[in-house]
């Protein structure tokens, strides 16, 4: 290892470091472990936790307590380990800046290929001090052999697991492997933490009032608009980064929560609707809209395996097509993979591939180049809606537009509202 040996900060070794429990090797076998050289040892700790459900905003309760153990590890001058692909690391790395603990990173290459292309530049990955790189099994002899190693499962876990002094565990989901590899290690080595079940707050239904009237303009009456739907946002905002949204989750804060609700609120806040670029041909940000009346998209509400999302949702806003038009609106075609080469890379972004089991002209979609800025819209231009009758009421309290529930775009064609209110919420 010549490149290696010139670089004595650096040792490769069997012995693992020695923040490290010494009986590591009987748990993960005999490897290759390349770590810096000459630093002391320190008592480690692992949060460990099975997958979270999402959204995570849904999850405060699981934020806190880890949020409560970083600060313990912090104040204890402790080392916290982790493993990248594993349900507690980004969260860890977030946190890590905010409350300065000495954090060690453990990258695992089970794989000998990808373990002798990093073995000759450590530095890449070695970023902070008690960083570690842990190589393949060393007994592997044969290629069937050295397959069959790299293929066992939680590997990451496994190692992280074995890693540590003390074990903290958030969250243990049924037959969860983590429960074989807990019973490896002492049992006063290993805290169970309370983490309380996250409790969902019913939405209190006001009874609707008849005598609440909002006059619709003459566009929707003549069904001369196009909808866009919101759904929530499990994730940061356009222009957030992912680090400042996962601290707001680890410090319980309501900004955190990126629901459909607070998705419109925050388009009648900054009257912008965001541009999206996920399902567009060359990426480029794109506002979408549908024809279909709002009035059938209850018989539409359909959840996209693939996109991990529902379609024609129960939140969203309605607008004048003449206002519309004059911010550039184009309609979608739909058509095969060939015809979609022959575009040019503008036309494209208003060409939809239509294949496979679903028929997407069902959305009836037509599109907007980038943002689209609602500050120049009158407020006989847009109409929002919200699920519920009390929401909207909530969000009219500060909105220069009309907001409704989509049971009152309903009460002309059904006997009662609360038929329509719950169009959508039988269906989800």
């Amino acid at each position: 290892m010549p490149p290696l040996a010139q670089q004595p900060s650096y040792k490769i070794t069997f012995d693992p470091p020695p923040w490290f429990t010494s009986s590591i090797g009987n748990a993960i076998d005999k490897r290759l472990y390349v770590y810096r050289s000459e630093l002391p040892s320190i008592q480690s700790r692992a949060i460990i936790s099975s997958r979270l459900k999402h959204p995570l905003y849904n999850q405060l309760p699981w934020f806190a307590a880890l949020s409560e153990c970083l600060a313990q590890a912090s104040q204890q001058t402790q080392l916290i380990l982790t493993t990248p692909h594993t349900t507690t690391h980004e969260f860890i790395q977030a946190r890590q800046q905010k409350l300065a603990f000495t954090l060690g990173t453990i990258h695992c290459y089970p794989n000998p290929t990808k373990w002798d292309a990093i073995i000759n530049k450590p530095q890449s990955k070695l970023s902070a001090p008690y960083d570690v790189l842990a190589g393949p099994i060393l007994n592997a002899t044969t290629t069937a052999d050295k397959n069959k190693l790299s293929n066992q499962p939680a590997l990451r876990d496994r190692i992280l697991i074995a890693s540590a002094n003390i074990i903290d565990v958030l969250h243990l989901r049924n037959n969860s492997l983590f429960t074989a590899l807990l019973h490896n290690k002492p049992t006063d080595h290993v805290r169970y933490l309370d983490v309380k079940t996250p409790t969902s707050k019913a939405v209190k239904l006001q009874p609707f009032n008849s005598t609440r009237t909002i006059a619709l303009p003459d566009w929707f009456a003549r069904e001369h608009y196009l909808g866009h739907w919101t759904r929530d946002c499990d994730g940061p905002w356009p222009g957030e980064t992912r680090q400042h949204w996962i601290n707001q989750l680890l410090d319980e804060l309501p900004q955190s929560n990126h629901s459909a609700l607070n998705t419109l609120r925050r388009i009648i806040v900054s009257e912008t609707l965001t541009g999206g670029s996920k399902t567009i041909h060359g990426e480029l940000p794109m506002t979408c809209f549908t024809r279909v009346p709002i009035t059938q998209w209850a018989a539409q509400h359909v959840y996209r395996p693939h996109l991990q999302r529902w379609d024609f949702c129960p939140y969203g806003l309605l607008i004048n097509r003449d206002w519309l038009q004059t911010q550039g609106l184009r309609p979608v075609s739909y058509g095969t993979q060939q015809q979609c080469t022959t575009l040019s890379t503008n036309d494209r972004a208003y060409f939809q591939i239509n294949k496979g089991s679903i028929d997407w002209r069902v959305e009836q979609e037509e599109r907007v180049a980038g943002d689209l800025d609602l500050r120049n819209a009158t407020s006989n231009d847009i109409i929002f809606f919200t699920e519920h009758q009390t929401e909207a009421q909530h969000l009219q309290a500060f909105c220069r537009w009309p907001v409704l529930s989509v049971g009152e775009f309903y009460r002309d064609k059904l006997a009662t509202s609360n038929i329509a209110e719950h169009q959508f919420r039988g269906i989800l």
